[in-house]
């Protein structure tokens, strides 16, 4: 059984403001096909990794246009603990950054406390002034799709709302 049509990322394009939404719309597909990985059966984190990582170009054509790859476990020294966020894109006509928190197993709520962890550090370490709010995805083999908004929160915080 291929994994295509399982996967869903929670919408980039709901957690954008509305002058960004036109954008955010061709950026934000819900569900990922990921057919060209050619993956079956149970797969683990670390290999979806590997297989989107390897098939870089047809990963950055399934984002959509404007997204640049920026890394993979992306490391993050917190109070001497390590963390790794596990995609990181930039998207070049937003100026922005974009997380991607893989998960493959069913969604649970730490999923999305973890997502909102790696965008807070994302936006303090990594993002400039001339930067759009960094936003997170959430791409899990079984979820609800997501509302995230910004809210009253401060920029790169998300209000996640299932």
């Amino acid at each position: 059984m291929s994994i295509a049509g399982s996967w869903t990322a929670e919408p980039i394009a709901q957690q954008l403001v509305a002058h960004d939404s036109e954008l955010a719309q061709q950026i934000a597909k819900d569900p990922l096909i990921l057919d060209f990985l050619d993956l079956s059966g149970e797969v683990a984190e670390r290999g979806l990794e590997e297989s989107l990582t390897d098939r870089i170009v047809d990963t950055l054509r399934e984002l959509g246009p404007g997204f640049a790859f920026a890394g993979k476990q992306v490391h993050f020294d917190v109070g001497g603990e390590e963390f790794y966020a596990d995609l990181l894109f930039f998207h070049v006509e937003q100026l922005r950054y974009v997380v991607i928190e893989l998960e493959t197993g069913k969604f649970k709520p730490e999923h999305a406390g973890q997502l909102q962890f790696y965008v807070a550090l994302v936006e303090d370490r990594l993002r400039r002034t001339a930067h759009a709010p960094t936003v997170g995805s959430l791409v899990c083999r079984s979820c609800r799709p997501l509302r995230a908004e910004p809210g009253r929160r401060a920029p790169g915080r998300l209000n996640l709302q299932l």
